[in-house]
């Protein structure tokens, strides 16, 4: 689709039904008539019928068809700017529909968008980014429900590496602005749990109250905020969203997405193609057809979406190739810049390649185009641009790397080391910062012989590892190592097992989520959340060394296989792997069948790249979890965590524990690859030290 742009600008105004207008300037020329306003309570056929004969009536629709052949000709698109009335700008233009056999939609097509403008004023230039575009979703507390299906239409974008997604829960107006001051983000996409109002009045429903000018005024710091989109389920008031969509753009010239009266499907078929194309470079107008194109395409409410765009912004974003660093390793590959915004949560990408111009599926294809019965050409097809290579490490360099490692490994068996001292003969210790410590390490997770299956359970009172493998047919020594037990260890009562199962057994009550260690040892695990890229890990891993504590790190599959040196790092200096899933999706949303393939190629890239395993551990993507795929997980041999503070409530969470220090018995505390994370780290953990608190992994608080 060519960039050039011929605007087609419609203002509809007057006072009173009786002296309405609609005015077309465009080319050079003008026209104008009077506007009949339809019935917006109207059916969706008969109204978006009744709004294209309003909004193009006669002359208007006649002035357009000139333009369309000129745009035809020019091989350019044609913009439909509308600008509306206070009074009318409520009002369902986007269903706007010519023709009866033949319907034409310029809300769906992608050479005649239709854009809503307000107060003309100097267009930013489109914001350079190097590396993927960053969206932050902001949800309010009773809404998670609009999540899963959001995550899983972004999930093609994510594994693209074209798009990083934050997730903040439980959102109200003051943890917005501070996730907004902690992690700035490039897009903004808003979950209310309701909406209601008209025009300045309108407020979003966000924990508590919050009004256009608030949002303004809050979003008004962050100028490489260029998008922001507002949804609040399907019995939200739409004209309260447009509303805040409009007093937004308004404010601050920022463009604007409502999504009023579209449920939470379709909220996501939305916008899957519209962030997905906004994320591989396309003009924001054309993205946001996308979307319409793909409700129409499922039947759905296509005319709902609004957007609001300052002519001359629809190219939100430059995306420049990453430049290349230096890696710690000489074996890493290359990684993506520090990037100045945003920090991923589910997200899954191929890191390295952020640069790469991927083609993105189209959601429909669009006929040749009529207007009542005049033919005015056939769409011009956007163009993509061609995509680069992955820098991902090639198979030989590969196959050599593990053809080493298992010699280094076979040596190591063959000569024992002078530091194993009394431990298991044949097994090497694992690299230490307390040289000190010469005893080696008990099997661990690697080391358990394929089972037929695995399941998760709870320990109970008098429970032992004989009495577990007996009743399970299971084996005291393999559940040891699967659980990373040390030796002769007490089985706590209500510790989480994975149970590999040899031969026919019972079966054991199934293991939930679990939120908590040990209740009784003033231990803290440290758990982090690694998935987009290494350019905060080493610092992260620098505090944990500095403060000779140790932590759990729940990897993506993808994460690894981009960055091996650091995935090698993380256990070379004696911290746990966990598994976060392959490509980091909503697991509501993707079957047993995926969640396996999820959980085992993550597990098969740990081992060849590190040789460590990520069992017993798992943590959901986005902690979006059913029953059901707790036992699915379970029965491919991990036990699922959640978290007691994250990122952004740690500091709250250590207040409160100061003023009460048995509730910090046995917490999980979550953190992610951030640099805000490791720059507060050093300062989280000096804080549990002095309340007396021990940092440690998930393999010690669950003991």
């Amino acid at each position: 689709m060519s960039s050039a742009v011929i605007p087609f600008q419609l203002s509809v105004s007057g006072r009173g039904p009786a002296n309405y207008v609609v005015r077309a300037f465009a080319a050079g020329r003008g026209a104008e008539a009077p506007l009949a306003l339809p019935d917006p309570r109207a059916d969706v056929e008969a109204l978006s019928l009744a709004v294209g004969r309003a909004l193009f009536p006669g002359p208007v629709r006649q002035l357009l068809i000139d333009v369309a052949r000129g745009a035809d000709e020019a091989g350019a698109r044609v913009q439909i700017q509308l600008y509306a009335a206070p009074d009318l700008a409520a009002l369902p233009w986007e269903w706007a529909t010519l023709g009866q056999s033949r319907p034409w939609r310029p809300a769906v097509r992608e050479d005649y968008t239709l854009v809503r403008s307000g107060e003309l004023r100097a267009p930013p230039r489109p914001l350079p980014i190097s590396g993927p575009a960053r969206l932050l979703i902001a949800c309010a507390p009773g809404a998670e429900a609009e999540i899963a299906p959001l995550g899983h239409a972004l999930a093609d974008a994510v594994r693209a590496g074209r798009l990083v997604v934050d997730l903040l829960r439980d959102t109200d107006p003051l943890a917005l602005r501070q996730a907004l001051a902690d992690e700035p983000c490039h897009m903004l996409h808003v979950i209310a749990t309701d909406a209601r109002g008209q025009g300045d009045a309108a407020r979003l429903r966000l924990g508590r109250g919050l009004d256009g000018a608030g949002l303004a005024a809050m979003l008004a710091d962050h100028p490489d905020l260029r998008l922001v989109t507002l949804a609040a389920g399907a019995d939200a008031d739409p004209t309260a969203l447009s509303a805040v969509a409009n007093r937004l753009h308004d404010d601050l010239g920022i463009t604007a997405v409502a999504l009023g009266g579209l449920d939470s499907a379709q909220v996501a078929g939305f916008c899957g193609p519209c962030y997905a194309a906004i994320a591989a470079g396309d003009p924001v107008d054309l993205a946001v057809t996308d979307g319409r194109a793909a409700l129409e395409s499922q039947e759905g409410p296509w005319g709902a979406p609004r957007l609001w765009l300052v002519p001359g912004t629809e190219a939100l974003f430059t995306f420049a190739p990453a430049p290349a660093r230096a890696q710690p390793e000489a074996e890493s590959a290359a990684a993506p810049p520090r990037l100045p915004v945003g920090t991923p949560l589910r997200p899954r990408r191929a890191s390295a390649a952020m640069s790469r111009a991927l083609q993105t599926a189209r959601a429909f294809v669009v006929d040749t185009t009529m207007v009542d019965a005049t033919t005015v050409g056939k769409p011009v097809k956007r163009q993509r641009a061609a995509p680069s290579r992955s820098p991902f490490l090639q198979p030989r360099l590969i196959a050599l790397a593990a053809a080493i490692l298992v010699l280094i490994t076979l040596v190591s068996r063959v000569l024992p080391s002078s530091a194993a001292g009394e431990g298991e003969p044949g097994l090497a210790p694992l690299p230490t910062l307390r040289p000190s410590v010469t005893s080696a390490p008990p099997p661990g997770p690697a080391s358990v012989p394929e089972p037929r299956t695995f399941f998760s359970t709870v320990v109970a009172a008098g429970d032992t590892l004989e009495s577990i493998a007996r009743r399970a047919g299971s084996d005291p020594a393999a559940l040891a190592a699967l659980n990373r037990l040390l030796p002769g260890e007490t089985l706590r009562p209500g510790r989480p097992l994975v149970v590999p199962v040899y031969h026919e057994g019972e079966a054991l009550p199934l293991a939930p989520i679990i939120k908590q260690g040990n209740p009784d040892q003033p231990l803290v695990a440290l758990t982090f959340d690694i998935e987009i890229d290494d350019t905060s890990l080493y610092t992260i891993l620098e505090a944990l060394d500095a403060h000779q504590a140790r932590g759990t790190f729940f990897v993506t599959g993808r994460w690894v296989k981009s960055f091996p040196a650091a995935a090698k790092a993380i256990v070379s200096r004696g911290h746990e792997l966990g598994n976060h899933s392959l490509t980091h999706p909503a697991f509501s949303a993707i079957g047993a069948d995926g969640a396996v393939s999820e959980l085992a190629e993550t597990e098969r890239l740990v081992r060849e790249i590190t040789g460590a395993s990520t069992r017993p551990y798992f943590r959901f993507p986005y902690g979006d979890s059913t029953p059901q795929m707790v036992e699915t997980i379970g029965r491919a041999g991990y036990v699922a965590y959640h978290w007691s503070a994250d990122d952004a409530a740690i500091p709250a969470w250590l207040q409160q524990v100061a003023a009460d220090p048995a509730r910090a018995r046995g917490a999980i505390l979550l953190m992610h690859g951030r640099q805000s994370t490791a720059a507060a780290l050093p300062g989280y953990l000096e804080r549990m030290k002095a309340l007396g608190l021990q940092p440690v992994t998930l393999s010690q608080v669950l003991r």
